[in-house]
This record gives structure tokens, C-alpha cells and sequence, in this order.
């Protein structure tokens, strides 16, 4: 309830400081559900405790081009926002949720009445907390801000294509494959690019639910649990590598790139 985005500010003010003229800033992740207040006070030089000068955006921000990189679609506010998916993975209960939607709420007005826009529903504002919604709103004070899926950047960077177009078969994947997968998460991108090409994807995760499933099956993916029962998340990390190793083998001896519907190997 009280964790905050001022840090990351912080470091996007040392990144302007050292010269940087433009930023790549990864949201996703986060203990916060701050809306991003953290940041435009960092970026205004407001206190960590103070209220944002939004007329006191450090002027160096005009000329910096700022990508965002974002894997989810979410909305700021309701039942899929910032506080509704993604509050329960970080401690909140039910009621903090509600209280949580409703602070994001009343910030969001203060800063579409301070700068004009009005970024709730913009896909990617709910990540990282309502992250991406404040630093959306703060498009006038850069030159340029642009919200790109965070798999396809890493993609990019990384040749994907050229490892893809020699490619037989990919295997992907996720801490767990569920509802959030089909919000663009790293599986669903990765598997919808090699759907393109009329590559094989084989999405593994320390577990998969029906939703991630059902997410997968749009681009003909198999999805394979990393634990063929259900277990513990701290008997999880516990048992180290070995389940991943138990789950290629599987894999292996069941030949699951030999089929193309989406199905559950476990």
C-alpha cells in the first residue's frame, strides 16, 4: 500500500544526467500500485512525500525519446487494471484491491485535470502498476514517448527473426502460463511470431491454467507444465532444475512437435 515508483524516476533523472537522450523504460514486474506518482514526482524534483509539480518537468525531457516497453494490454482502473490483476500478486487482499482501484481513480482525475489527458483506458496503462498510465499522460513533456510490446523490443534486439527463419521447432515460456498470457505476455508474442512463419511452438510453465491455454491455442501452441501435479511454489524453487530437466525429457519422449493443436502435455 505504500511502495512507490520514485526510484525508478530517479533513475531515469541519472540516465538524463549521464547524457542519455533516449530510454527505453521496462514496466512490468513492480511492487507498486502507485499509478506512476512516484515517477512524476522524481521527474518534476518533488519530494518522495511531496505532491508532483506538473508545471516542473525537468526540461531536459524535450529533448529525450522515450520507448516504454510493455507486455500487457491493461487498463488503469476495474476488474482487469492495475489494482484487479495484478494488486493479489503482490500481498493485496480483496478489500486492499478495492481501495487500491479506488486511489488510482481519484489520482487519475488529479492528473488528467493537471495535464490534459486521459490515458486510462490506453492498453498497457494498468502495468506495472498504473505505471504506464502516468507516464503516458506525460507525453507532452518529451519528445517523443511511444509504448511498444516489451517481447517484440527484446525480439529485435536479439535477432529473433534470423534464429526463427532457420528454426524447426521453438520452445518458449513463462513462471506460469494463465489469464495474464493472453495479454501479450512473452509466450503469447513469441508464439504468435513463429505462428507466422509456420513454426512449431512449445510453450512450457511452472504451470498452465485454461485461460493461458486457450491463449495459446489461437496460435496453435502446446503448452507443458513443468510439474506434472500440482506443487507448492516453495517446494518449486527448492527442487531447482530438475523438474525443467524431468519436463524436457517429456517432451523429448512424447515428440509434442509432432501435433500442432494447442493441447496440455503433463
Amino acid at each position: 500500500m505504500t511502495a512507490t515508483t520514485y526510484g525508478t524516476g530517479e533513475l531515469m533523472r541519472a540516465a538524463v544526467d549521464a547524457g542519455a537522450r533516449r530510454l527505453i523504460l521496462g514496466i512490468g514486474g513492480s511492487a507498486t500500485t502507485d499509478g506512476g506518482a512516484g515517477i512524476l514526482r522524481a521527474l518534476s524534483g518533488a519530494g518522495i512525500d511531496a505532491a508532483p509539480d506538473f508545471l516542473g518537468f525537468d526540461p531536459r525531457l524535450l529533448d529525450v525519446d522515450l520507448r516504454i516497453a510493455c507486455d500487457v494490454t491493461n487498463p488503469l482502473l476495474g476488474p482487469s487494471g492495475a489494482a484487479a490483476t495484478y494488486g493479489p500478486q503482490k500481498g493485496a487482499s480483496p478489500d486492499d484491491v478495492r481501495a487500491l482501484d479506488a486511489r488510482l481513480a481519484s489520482w487519475a482525475e488529479t492528473v488528467i485535470q493537471a495535464l490534459g489527458r486521459d490515458e486510462r483506458e490506453t492498453p498497457g496503462a494498468g502495468a506495472a502498476g498504473g505505471t504506464g498510465f502516468a507516464v503516458l499522460s506525460m507525453r507532452d513533456a518529451f519528445r517523443s514517448v511511444e509504448l511498444v510490446p516489451g517481447v517484440d523490443l527484446v525480439m529485435t534486439a536479439v535477432g529473433f527473426d534470423g534464429a526463427l527463419a532457420r528454426a524447426d521447432l521453438v520452445i518458449t515460456g513463462e513462471g506460469r502460463i494463465d489469464a495474464q498470457t493472453a495479454f501479450g505476455k512473452t509466450a503469447l508474442g513469441v508464439a504468435r511470431r513463429a505462428a507466422a512463419r509456420d513454426v512449431r511452438c512449445i510453450a512450457v510453465g511452472g504451470s498452465v491454467e485454461p485461460a493461458g491455454l486457450e491463449a495459446l491455442a489461437t496460435v496453435h501452441a502446446t503448452a507443458i507444465p513443468v510439474h506434472e501435479v500440482p506443487i507448492r511454489v516453495e517446494d518449486a524453487m527448492a527442487a531447482g532444475a530438475a523438474p525443467v530437466e524431468a519436463c524436457a525429457e517429456r517432451i523429448a519422449a512424447a515428440g509434442a512437435w509432432e501435433s500442432r493443436p494447442a493441447t496440455i502435455l503433463g
